[in-house]
Order: structure tokens, then sequence, then C-alpha cells
């Protein structure tokens, strides 16, 4: 019997218990709350946990919600002042998921969107979650012809859209990869209303790619490091079209014009077969510069073998001068296919040089986040970054272990004094 009475004790002081408390504008929020037990078990904390309304001042609901030990679950809408539905759609971990609704204040459906499966991240031992847009999306317009119409990966525009105007009229149309736009596009003319095919790679449209690709196999006549670096930029950005302009400078004897080439490579994500087997003969120059950036830019751009491919690059510039160190640290830092796994394998070599430039390159990727170098924060590879580094720092050898402290503590290189990291210039010239 006191067992029975001590359970309806505890349900009766853990159950959620409804509260309320104003908010910013005279409004108030309404939900229920429960009492959690502390980590240390001494101390009862309170959690949001059960429905949730916020209202405005008029007492007219603004967001309908559920909370699920303080964190949003289950269905969310948010409303007009009028009382119709804004938004609407599903909560998972306090992230959304599923497909979202918008509504304009008439109350016609305006757009929908697909989010997926939510993604747990872990920030000071506390997981979170965020999810994506994944799949589908759709706009109308008032009147119900649509308005925009397309899909997303990762968060992406992805695949084919389709733009039009209420009337129904094309705007534009055509395919995006990952977020930009490629290949051949219809867009409607603002002034004349026609409607004309463009070629269109990596964002950029061309009237005439042949006039342009001629414009920049001239530009490397110059000696201009500025103007060599700005138009192998270009030509890495036209992929396909830019490879064979590409291959011809590699034969070239300029050694400027070499590393403007290669160092460009690095930023393709499938290089051309001819110009992949340009970049496979200049991984053995004579010249540091050349051969160990033809090495970094193969690693980059390699589907197999990549963790050889690291070793040999790295143990290579390991044994470099200062100023190429600097460079192979900072470039592998930003290549986006770069395997953790490389990073600390490397942090176990014998050759103490090759451990710790395998730590600068941790530096320059924590930098990276810290400094919000990217427009777009990769919050999964920031947590990878910093759990492999918290455990470099118990790391059997003193240098690895030291390093990593230095970067978790003060975001500094522990190897060297860097010079010039600006990139191509300071680390090529």
């Amino acid at each position: 019997m006191l067992t029975v009475i001590a359970a309806i004790g505890l349900w009766y002081y853990y159950r959620p218990v409804p509260d309320e408390q104003p908010v910013h504008g005279g409004g108030k929020a309404i939900y229920h709350f429960k009492n959690v037990k502390s980590e240390d078990g001494q101390n009862d904390q309170k959690v949001r946990h059960g429905h949730y309304v916020l209202m405005d001042k008029f007492n007219q609901v603004e967001v309908r919600g559920f909370y699920n030990d303080g964190v949003p679950e289950r269905s969310w809408t948010y409303y007009f002042p009028n009382g119709r539905k804004k938004m609407s759609g599903q909560c998972k971990n306090g992230a959304r998921t599923g497909t979202w609704y918008r509504w304009n204040e008439a109350g016609t459906c305006v757009a929908q969107v697909t989010f997926g499966k939510p993604s747990q991240f872990t920030e000071k031992n506390d997981p979170y979650y965020i999810s994506k847009r994944e799949g589908p999306i759709k706009q109308w317009w008032p009147n119900g012809n649509v308005k925009v119409k397309g899909e997303f990966l990762d968060d992406h525009r992805h695949g084919p859209w389709v733009f039009t105007t209420d009337k129904d009229e094309l705007v534009a149309s055509g395919q995006y990869d990952r977020g930009r736009r490629q290949g051949e596009w219809k867009i409607r003319d603002e002034n004349s209303q026609e409607v004309r095919t463009v070629m269109v790679i990596n964002n950029r449209e061309f009237s005439d790619i042949e006039k342009h690709l001629t414009e920049l196999r001239t530009s490397f006549s110059t000696k201009d490091l500025t103007s060599l670096a700005r138009s192998s930029a270009q030509l890495s950005a036209l992929d396909h079209h830019g490879s064979q302009v590409m291959v011809n400078v590699l034969k070239q004897e300029s050694l400027t014009s070499k590393l403007a080439i290669v160092h460009a490579v690095i930023n393709m994500r499938t290089p051309s077969a001819d110009l992949a087997t340009a970049l496979e003969s200049a991984t053995s120059n004579s010249d540091e510069r050349v051969r160990i950036a033809a090495k970094t830019a193969r690693y980059a751009s390699a589907k197999i073998d990549r963790d050889k491919i690291f070793d040999d690059v790295i143990v290579d510039a390991a044994s470099s001068s200062q100023a190429m160190q600097t460079w192979f640290a900072k470039t592998v830092s930003e290549i986006e296919s770069l395997n953790l796994n490389d990073v600390e394998r490397a942090t176990n070599h014998e050759n103490p040089n090759v451990r710790l430039l395998a730590c600068d390159v941790l530096y320059f990727l924590e930098h990276n986040f810290f400094g919000y170098v990217y427009d777009e924060i990769d919050e999964e590879l920031s947590e990878k970054v910093r759990d492999l580094l918290l455990k470099l720092r118990k790391h059997k050898r003193t240098d690895v272990a030291r390093a990593a402290q230095l970067i978790i503590d003060w975001n500094e290189p522990a190897s060297r004094n860097f010079g010039n990291t600006n990139g191509f210039n300071g680390c090529f010239f």
C-alpha cells in the first residue's frame, strides 16, 4: 500500500503541469512542464513537456506546438493575426521533418517544401538536431499558378527547376547541380520578353563559350601571377570545357603557368581523363611546388587509393620548404573530400615533421570554422575535428598531444610560426 501511495506521489510531482508566462509585446506563452532530476541527482529541473501555445496581446493564437522533454516534437502550426494558418509541419527532435506548408493571409497555400531526416550533432555533450531540405519543393502564385517547381538535395537546389510568372509564362528553366546552375538554360529576357537559350557553367552564363576559351588561352602569355591565377580559376570553373586548355598549359615550359593550373585543379570535383593524365605526370616534377601541388590535386579528385595518395603527399610536403608546408596544410584543410582518418593516421607517423604537419592541417580546419571562413559551416565536420583534437590531446606522442592542446586552448598552430598564409601567391612565389 505504501508503495502505491509513493508511486502516486512521484507521478503527481513529476506530471506535466500547465504554466503561463508573459512574453515581449504583451502576449503570453502557455505551456506544460515537468520536473526532471538533474544529473547529480541533487536538484530538480523544470523542462517543457506537453502542449504549447503562444498568444498575442489580443489573446489571438500565434503558435501551437508540442514539447517532449524540452524539445519541439509532433505537429507545429503558426497563425496569422486573422486566425488563418501561416505555416505548418512536423518536428522531430527539435528539427523540422517531412513536408511543411505555407499559406498567405487569404488562406491560399503558396509553398510546400520537404525536409529530410534530422541529423544528430553534439555540443558540450548535449545532442541537438539539424534538418535540411531534401526532396520536392513547390511555390504557387495567389491565383494558383505554379511559381517555382524543383527539388533539393542536402539543402541545395538540385536537378531540374522551373520558374514561371503568375500568367504561367516561363521565366527560366534548367538544371542545378548541388546549388549551381549548369548546362543549357532557357531564360526570358526582361526587356524583349523573348526566351533565349544560354550555356551556364557554375552559375555563369556564356553566349559564346569558344570565344571565352580563346581569350583565356591568350591570357597565359603573361607572366603576371595574379592574372595567371585568375585565368586558371576561370578554366577550372568551366569543367570539361576548359580541361583541354589546362592540359595544353601543363605541357608548356612556364613554371608559373603550371603552378597556376595545378592549383586550380584542386578545386575541380572531377577532372577529365586527359587532365588527370597530365596531372599524374606533374607529380614527378623536379620542382617541389609543382610536384606537391599536383599530388594534392590528385588526392582531392581521387576515387580510389586516397589513403596511399595522402600518405605520399604529406611525407613529401613535410620535407619541403616552410612556405610549401604552410600552403599544403591550408590547402588540404579546404578540400571538400578530405578524410579525417587520413589526417589522424599521419599523426602516428614515425617522422615528427609529418606528425606536426598533420596537426597543422587540423589547425587550419579548426581556424576555418572559428573564423567563419566558409559561407556555410559544416556542423558535422566541425564536430568531428573537435572530437579528433580532444582525442589527440591524450596522444602517446608528446608533440602531437601538445599541438592538439594548443589548438584547442588558443587556436594556434603548435609546430611553427606561420608566415604568409594568404594562399597562392604567398606560399608559392
